[in-house]
């Protein structure tokens, strides 16, 4: 009962401390990046990851360049087998419409604090609270072609995650995870004037629901292949109840490391609301890139 009673005061701790407000799955820096129920529950062990993506710009407003960095940080680990954790990251886009082809334009910050545990031998929960937020890097200036009312493109969003995910199914060298989540907003800002009364703005938003999956096969000398989805669908309040989607594909080689892992990989992924205009839009990009990851610990 004691250590029940700990681990709820330090979540009720955690809701007082951090509902500041949230920001859609499509703000969260590592909605590509695996992971893994033994990940979660270890509280002895930190993961660090950075990925690099490059696309094909068809215009100077287009996503060019993409590079992220985060953090997984482990707190404490508690009674019944919790773990208390902190997630970080960080992410920039550039477009190409400078000499060197890197405009910097717009840069994600993320953070969560998870509490992690396991439900039965099969499903894992973790259950956070996260605030997220993107901001201008060219501040004062409009360079977009279109008219706007202010340059600002910044969006803000906090709120409750809870996440299941399934224990690594493995069979003959294949592997499956499968996850799925729901976001509650109680905090959002949208500074941006949208195109018509009919598209959805951010601090409308109300909820969201993702699913995830990776398939991958072992193959030799510790290589494998791996291919992997993400999707979610935001639901906003205003217009009548709108719904809409963001995806992304992704599939890749991984390199082998004791305590790292390389994946070179091709990715698609589909934004109904890419933030680099001053007025919401769409866009879909084709990357190419890749992600490195090391385990560190005690």
């Amino acid at each position: 009962m004691a250590s029940r009673a700990l681990a709820h005061l330090l979540l009720s701790g955690v809701l007082t401390l951090c509902a500041v407000g949230p920001l859609d799955a499509q703000l969260a820096v590592d909605r590509a990046v695996p992971r893994t129920t033994r990940d979660s529950t270890d509280a002895t062990h930190g993961s660090f990851w950075v990925e690099l993506l490059h696309a094909p710009a068809s215009s100077s407003t287009d996503v060019a360049w993409a590079y992220k960095l985060g953090a997984d940080i482990p707190l404490v680990r508690l009674p019944h087998d919790l773990a208390l954790r902190l997630e970080l990251g960080h992410e920039m886009v550039a477009t190409p419409a400078n000499a060197l082809g890197f405009d910097p334009r717009g840069a994600v910050w993320t953070e969560q604090l998870t509490l992690a545990g396991f439900g039965d031998d099969r499903w894992q929960w973790m259950g956070g609270l996260f605030l997220r937020c993107r901001h201008d890097i060219d501040v004062g200036t409009v360079r977009d072609s279109v008219a706007v009312r202010g340059s600002q493109r910044v969006v803000v969003v906090s709120g409750t995650q809870l996440q299941v995910q399934h224990r690594p199914i493995v069979r003959a060298g294949l592997r499956v995870d499968v996850g799925s989540s729901a976001e509650w907003l109680t905090g959002t800002g949208d500074r941006r004037t949208p195109a018509s009364r009919r598209t959805p703005r951010w601090q409308d938003a109300r909820g969201v629901w993702s699913v995830s999956a990776r398939v991958s096969q072992r193959g030799p000398r510790g290589t494998s292949v791996y291919a992997q989805g993400w999707q979610a669908t935001v639901m906003f309040r205003e217009p009548s109840t709108a719904w809409r989607t963001n995806y992304r594909l992704e599939a890749g080689v991984q390199l082998p490391g004791a305590r790292r892992r390389t994946d070179l990989l091709v990715a698609t992924e589909r934004q109904f609301d890419d933030m680099m205009l001053p007025v919401p839009r769409a866009s879909r990009a084709l990357f190419l890139g890749a992600r490195f990851g090391a385990r560190a610990g005690r």
